[in-house]
């Protein structure tokens, strides 16, 4: 979820920028997370890093990719079924 929220909002962050915002909100669940193991639980659903100007981001992520994640794994990322975002 916080990764579609970046994503609609125009930003491509990196795997540690989506593992501190995730342990803001929940810290106890995320807490032997790393940035690395948070790329590799987004690469299972197909989600992919690219290189942008030294950086390792979620640049090529769309608005399909997502929309295809919360169908497909009745995962909640904030679409309705017509594709619109809700808050």
């Amino acid at each position: 979820r916080i990764l579609a929220g970046e994503i609609q909002s125009g930003y491509a962050p990196t795997p540690g920028e989506i593992l501190a915002k995730a342990k803001e909100t929940e810290p106890e669940s995320f807490k032997r997370w790393t940035a690395k193991s948070t790329a590799g639980h987004l690469k299972r659903y197909g989600l992919t890093t690219h290189k942008s100007h030294g950086r390792r981001v979620y640049g090529r992520v769309t608005q399909d990719d997502l929309q295809r994640i919360q169908s497909n794994y009745s995962i909640d990322l904030g679409f309705d079924k017509n594709g619109d975002t809700y808050p």
